[in-house]
């Protein structure tokens, strides 16, 4: 199945580079764009605007979604959320990944944006690297 559990680049939550691995096109630590997401579906929940949810089950440590949107600094981010409280707008897609990074997903994300609305969340966030 190519590059395991054991591969470097996985430990140091880098994807490999397929030029350069050793398991040539049979590595499984591949960039997340060529990757295969679970069924999924989205819903509007009852008390939490709309969701993300699993249509198929998923096991554990399955790569779910790479969450996208556009990189903001902390400043910009202050601003949008003063406009938006202006408008009356309560769902908000933004992801801290950093110090004074932060990822809106609202205008320029997928699907991700949605997977965060669970009083009893079951996915973890990690941030990884392209070797690429």
């Amino acid at each position: 199945l190519g590059c395991g559990e054991e591969c470097f680049n996985r430990t140091c939550h880098t994807t490999c580079d397929p030029r350069v691995c050793p398991c040539g096109p049979s590595c499984s630590n591949r960039p997340f764009h060529l990757l295969s997401i679970p069924k999924n579906k989205i819903m509007l929940t009852e008390h939490r605007g709309w969701g993300l949810f699993a249509a198929e089950n998923v096991p554990k440590g399955r790569f779910i979604v790479e969450y996208t949107g556009e990189i903001i600094d902390e400043k910009t981010c202050e601003e949008r959320l003063w406009e938006d409280k202006k408008r009356g707008e309560d769902n908000f897609y933004l992801m801290e990944v950093g110090p004074h990074q932060v990822i809106d997903a609202r205008l320029k994300g997928n699907l991700s944006r949605f997977i965060n609305s669970s009083c009893h969340p079951n996915c973890e966030t990690q941030k990884w690297q392209d070797a690429s």
